[in-house]
């Protein structure tokens, strides 16, 4: 392994907070019990009702204090002004709620470089998009001026979320070399760009900087990397570096040194009383939302990062683990620390954080849970991968493209074509509201984290009740009865009905499994697919089946080698999927590392004698324990000590033998808000068997 990537496993710094704040009592938070599901808290309306400046204490106080607990933001890394209310607000609920979550929502991308801790970072410590060379002389001199570049087409303007923001720019001095000097920097505003006169107008000495001579050869001009801005009095954020080759500063610190001390420092002080932090986005790989085809960076050194082969050692991903694990040791083990986990440009930090957040679930656009089976494995593989006390929860949102494509009407969300992805940015998409989505898609959603041993919490929030200033879901306080934690503890694991149907995989697996191009091997009732080619990187195999349905559940049992040059904690994506059949690259996908997990698939439309075809990222080998296939529904249910919920995920309408799977046991249907479902929660006792149509599932009272 290369000497840089090996820096990313020595940890020397040391901590910070654990003499000067209080360490967080983890154990004592409800929402880290297993004893009162559903578990449910409330997520950033907590922080847009504490901002704002005619809210009082003690009303905020009555409408959050319902749930388990809160998470917003309390620091102006990304909204101006969130700090000035939030801390003091969060501080106090957490001392009259101590068993209640407060968590920190901060942007783990970036930060507005106005807000006053950004001065701590090096000029070098953030990511900026290949420059270009000054080619005139530029006194030492305040207010606007024209700065001649020789590629002025690497600098733009009218962008970022409402297409009406300049990039930052920095002009630094170049070494000996040839090479940016950034402790020779001053920091710009871009104003216009004039391509024909190759001149860029720019106002000096920006965000605390003070304007610097420079003359023809001896300059370079380089664009921030970044995003936003995420509101209308926010600023474009500024990326950080996270790559080991990022620049140091006089004291020999990285961007991730330098934020990992801040951090610290806040939950030592003004932030001792919250229970930990939940990274918002946080990307595994450098991009640049504004522009992100763009060349990045990483050196520093004024020449385009390529962008690393899997498994080659990409020093950005490997410098994202390395910050984890310095934020990990200076906080110590008593603070939750989290990042968004569930698309596959997210981090890595497997074993480090103590768990995700799934901002939409399955994802933020599958507004029909096609990915049914992809939502449930990358909880499930999440919380058996993190850091004690393991916490995983799911943020139930969906966002539309421009067009709108979820705006369903009476008659439901609009179907979107599998496997054709909206390139939309994220933040960019309209972020649909609870009436938009049929109650049906709410239902399967918080079952899926039922299922998974999510707390849930919403960007969707449903219609309040008289005096209620913010709604909670029916399902998770039981209708009418507000109660909270109803359902009690869970009796087993969630019953994924189709794996008691004929396994269609019959025998020693390797009569079954065919793989191009590798060498497949049996031992122990199992197979081991190592590809011929040692600069491989995918490992792909296949099994036929003899089904007669369209309906196909698979179960696969397996474990991963290591990629060559990535950090230990990186596991590796797999992909299951009908052979030929289109897959969406930002969704439909699971983990798989070196310890053993089932992950489940579920195929409601398999042609008969179907081929199921696997992949896994990296060309090193992979093992597979066992496989099973079935020829039946997808039909899940999970008992709980004084409730159920069942969730039928299939398109088709299907019947749950209640009497069968649960004999002697009864159940009632929650008797539901006016405001929410009040046809399907209606209070009704249920009888021996349950029918419900597809996309559906019902949260039952133990009577």
């Amino acid at each position: 392994m290369c000497r840089r990537l090996l820096l990313a496993f020595f940890i020397v710094a040391p901590p910070l907070c654990s003499a000067d704040g209080p360490a967080a009592d983890l154990q004592s938070l409800s929402l880290l019990k297993a004893d009162a599901y559903p578990r449910a808290f409330f997520f950033r309306s907590s922080e847009g009702a504490a901002a704002n400046p005619r809210s009082s204490y003690e009303q905020w106080d009555a409408t959050f204090s319902r749930l388990m607990g809160i998470e917003g933001k309390a620091l102006d890394e990304e909204l101006p002004g969130r700090s000035a209310k939030n801390i003091q607000f969060f501080t106090r609920f957490k001392r009259e709620h101590p068993d209640q979550l407060v968590l920190l929502h901060y942007n783990g991308n970036a930060r507005d470089p106005r807000e006053p801790h950004a001065s701590r970072f090096y000029a070098g410590h953030w990511l900026y998009y290949l420059g270009s060379s000054i080619t005139t002389d530029l006194p030492a001199a305040e207010g606007e001026a024209d700065v001649k570049v020789a590629e002025p087409g690497r600098f733009l303007t009218n962008i970022g979320r409402y297409k009406d923001a300049n990039e930052d720019v920095a002009l630094c001095a170049l070494d000996d070399s040839g090479r940016p000097d950034w402790s020779r920097c001053e920091q710009v505003q871009l104003v216009s760009v004039d391509a024909k006169a190759k001149t860029i107008r720019v106002r000096r000495g920006a965000y605390g900087s003070k304007p610097l001579a420079f003359t023809p050869g001896h300059g370079y001009a380089a664009s921030h990397a970044g995003e936003g801005p995420w509101g209308r009095n926010s600023h474009l954020l500024w990326a950080y570096n996270y790559s080991l080759d990022c620049p140091k500063d006089a004291a020999g610190r990285t961007a991730a040194d330098v934020l990992s001390d801040d951090l610290a420092e806040h939950f030592a002080t003004d932030l001792s009383a919250f229970d930990g932090l939940e990274f918002d986005v946080l990307h595994d790989h450098a991009q640049g939302q504004n522009g992100k085809r763009r060349p990045i960076d990483l050196k520093g050194n004024g020449q385009a990062s390529g962008e690393a082969a899997v498994g080659a050692g990409d020093p950005y991903q490997a410098g994202v683990i390395r910050f984890l694990q310095v934020l990990r040791q200076k906080m110590g083990p008593s603070r939750l620390i989290m990042a968004d986990g569930w698309s596959i440009g997210n981090q890595r930090g497997f074993g480090i954080l103590n768990g995700i957040e799934s901002e939409g679930w399955p994802s933020l656009q599958d507004v029909h849970v096609d990915d049914w089976s992809g939502g449930l494995n990358r909880q499930s593989f999440w919380l058996a991968n993190s850091a004690e006390p393991r916490f995983c929860y799911v943020n139930h949102k969906f966002n539309a493209g421009p067009a709108g494509p979820a705006r369903p009407g009476p008659g439901g969300a609009k179907k979107g074509k599998k496997g054709k992805a909206d390139n939309t940015p994220a933040a960019d998409r309209e972020i649909l509201r609870a009436g938009d989505i049929p109650w049906n898609i709410h239902r399967l959603v918080m079952a899926g984290a039922m299922f998974t041993n999510s707390a849930v919490c919403y960007s969707m929030t449903p219609p309040a009740e008289p005096g209620e200033s913010a709604g909670v879901w029916d399902e998770l306080r039981c209708g009418v009865e507000h109660r909270i934690g109803w359902l009690g503890a869970p009796a087993g694991e969630a019953v994924h009905l189709a794996a008691r149907a004929p396994d269609l995989v019959a025998g020693p697996l390797g009569r079954h499994v065919t793989a191009a191009g590798a060498a497949v091997t049996e031992h122990d009732g199992g197979v081991t697919i190592t590809p011929h080619d040692p600069a491989a990187t995918e490992v792909r195999f296949r099994v036929a089946l003899a089904n007669g349905t369209p309906d196909v559940f698979v179960t696969l049992t397996a474990t991963a080698d290591p990629m060559r040059n990535a950090p230990p904690q990186v596991a590796r994506i797999l992909r299951v999927n009908l052979a030929g059949a289109p897959v969406d690259a930002k969704s439909d996908f699971a983990w798989v590392n070196g310890a053993e997990f089932t992950s489940t698939w579920y195929f409601p439309d398999a042609p008969p004698n179907a081929t199921i075809e696997f992949s896994v990222e990296g060309g090193e080998t992979v093992t597979v324990r066992r496989l099973t296939a079935h020829a039946a529904p997808e039909l899940v249910y999970r008992k709980f000590e004084h409730g159920l919920v069942i969730a039928n995920p299939t398109p088709r309408e299907q019947t749950f033998d209640l009497a069968g799977l649960l004999p002697g046991v009864h159940f009632r249907r929650l008797k539901g808000s006016a405001h929410q479902d009040p046809k399907t929660n209606d209070g009704a006792v249920v009888g021996e068997s349950v029918t419900m149509g597809g996309k559906d599932a019902l949260f039952l009272v133990k009577d």
